[in-house]
Parts: structure tokens; C-alpha cells; sequence
């Protein structure tokens, strides 16, 4: 419907959920200019597909792409899904709220969106886009998986161990995000002392979704780290963080 020809006025013109801990209830106006009362139907079309819950263990599930499900958003209307304006200049208030989609992985932060859909009892319908994400930005780390495996694809359990140079270890993880930031740091295993940086194959800015990385034993300006027992502590910016003060760290 032509907006310079709607015969009512709707005070917004998209509606933004927010994540779920900051989650907005939707309000808004409409305006019946006509001499005639209109009744409005209030209906969701749910538009957006997120990330589906997957398994934290499989490496494969972690870095597919393909992984997808068309879980809506549920909407409600606390006002009820029926609005009736009245006539002649009358106004009518109404309320939207959204829960998040069912079966959707909340660190992978998932955006949902559709439109409300505005049908009108004259025969004109209108249509607001609508947005939001499940989870919670402040909360969710940007690293979920982080895993050893020897040169021979085999587990580093907690606490194993791999002997340079027979076989060196790579090391796997899951960025749900793209932080701009990621470090490796190698940590005397004794005292927890930093010894300096390991070698990434990310810079300023990485990418979502999975990675994994050969260490050959050296630190990142290329000199040989010495025989000894280590940790090592991956450390990323969190979610939307400016100053990198925010940081998730996996070990």
C-alpha cells in the first residue's frame, strides 16, 4: 500500500526487538483519519532464519554453515490481535512483543525478523519490518570450543600432552562472532607467567565460525620456545567491545 495513499497512520515504521536480556516491547499508533471506524487484524510474517542448536563436541557441526532452521520468533499482542480505531482523527495504541525462536543456539546471538502484518476491515493492509536477536550481547563469549589434536588428528585431553618436534599440535576452535581481535599467549604452566605470543594465522580482524592453527613450537617474532611445560591462553574481544577491555578467554 502506497504510504501518500494510506487511509490511516502508523506512528513507526520498523520495529527493533533488541536481544533477548535488553528486549523492547513494541508500542505504537495508529490514526484512522476516515469518517469510519476500521478494524485492524494483527498477524506475524516471519521472514528470518538463524543458526540451529548444535553439538558443542562435533568439530564438523561447528564450522557447517549449512546448519539452519526457520524457527520463527513467536509474537504476541498484550493489547489483543484485534484493534478497532475510530473515525475521524480517532487513535488506537498498540503493543508487540517478541519471544525468541525455539530450538536456536543463544551464543550464536541469532537474528530473527519478519513483518507484522496490518490487515484493515476496509480492505487496505500494511506491513512493518521487525528485528531482533536471541541471546545476550553482553554475555556471550565469542569463543565456544577449544580443543588440542596431535599432527596424527588424535585428542590432546586436559592435561595430555604433545612432544615437539614428533608431533606437532593444532590447535581447534569455534568464533561465534568475528572478534577484531585474537590472541595466543603462551603461560609458564608452573608460575603462569606470560612468556610472550604464539604465532595466528588471524590478524587485526577474524572471521566467524571455525579455526584451527599448527604451532611448530615457536613464538610469533619467530624465536624457538625452550624445552618446558606450558599453557596456552586464547584470548578474544568480546561481543561489540571498543576499548578490548572485554575479553573471553579459553585456556
Amino acid at each position: 500500500m502506497s504510504a501518500i495513499r494510506a487511509p490511516c497512520e502508523i506512528s513507526v515504521h520498523k520495529i527493533l526487538f533488541n536481544d533477548t536480556t535488553n528486549r523492547q516491547k513494541a508500542v505504537f499508533e495508529i490514526r484512522n483519519p476516515t469518517p469510519e471506524a476500521i478494524t485492524y487484524e494483527l498477524a506475524d510474517i516471519p521472514r528470518g532464519y538463524c543458526p540451529n542448536t548444535w553439538d558443542l563436541g562435533n568439530y564438523n557441526a561447528l564450522t557447517n554453515d549449512g546448519l539452519y532452521t526457520s524457527d520463527a520468533a513467536i509474537l504476541s499482542y498484550p493489547k489483543g490481535a484485534r484493534v478497532t480505531v475510530p473515525g475521524n482523527g480517532g487513535q488506537a495504541t498498540v503493543e508487540v512483543t517478541a519471544s525468541d525462536p525455539p530450538g536456536v543456539n543463544k551464543t550464536r546471538l541469532p537474528v530473527f525478523s519478519g513483518w507484522l502484518a496490518i490487515n484493515g476491515s476496509d480492505g487496505f493492509d500494511y506491513t512493518i519490518p521487525y528485528m531482533g536477536l536471541a541471546g545476550s550481547i553482553d554475555e556471550t563469549p565469542t569463543m565456544h570450543f577449544l580443543s588440542w589434536q596431535r599432527q596424527d588428528e588424535s585428542a590432546i585431553e586436559p592435561g595430555g600432552t604433545a612432544e615437539l618436534p614428533d608431533g606437532y599440535p593444532s590447535l581447534a576452535f569455534e568464533l561465534a562472532l568475528a572478534p577484531r581481535r585474537v590472541v595466543t599467549e603462551l603461560r609458564d604452566a608452573a608460575t603462569g607467567q606470560t612468556l610472550g605470543d604464539l604465532p595466528m594465522l588471524f590478524g587485526q580482524m577474524a572471521y566467524a565460525n571455525g579455526g584451527w592453527w599448527d604451532w611448530h613450537g615457536d613464538f610469533k617474532n619467530r624465536t624457538r620456545v625452550p624445552e618446558g611445560e606450558y599453557v596456552v591462553v586464547v584470548k578474544s574481544r568480546a561481543a561489540f567491545s571498543r576499548n578490548g577491555s572485554r575479553q573471553n578467554r579459553l585456556r
